[in-house]
């Protein structure tokens, strides 16, 4: 199963292989464990001038057997209690 990282930003100058790189590094795999990666598909962002530079999304496939775990805090787990205080 492939993962696809998005909003990977680099440079106008930076070479293609730095957003997989990047891609990886936010993954936080070792690379061993690393059977694909290429750049799914690739933006330009030009909305601010002098500050123009590419956004990718990659897809990282992980050598078979191999299982990755990410889960981000959402905002509602930040909170004491969801219950109404009328309850």
């Amino acid at each position: 199963m492939a993962i696809i990282v998005n909003s990977i930003i680099t440079s106008l100058t930076e070479d293609r292989q730095e957003a997989i790189r990047k891609a990886v590094g936010i993954l936080e795999v070792p690379e061993p464990l690393v059977q694909s990666a290429y750049i799914a598909k690739t933006s330009l962002d030009a909305r601010r001038r002098g500050d123009i530079r590419f956004v990718h999304s990659v897809s990282v496939t992980l050598a078979d057997g191999d299982c990755l775990l990410y889960t981000s805090p959402s905002p509602r787990d930040r909170q004491k209690s969801r219950m109404p205080s009328s309850a």
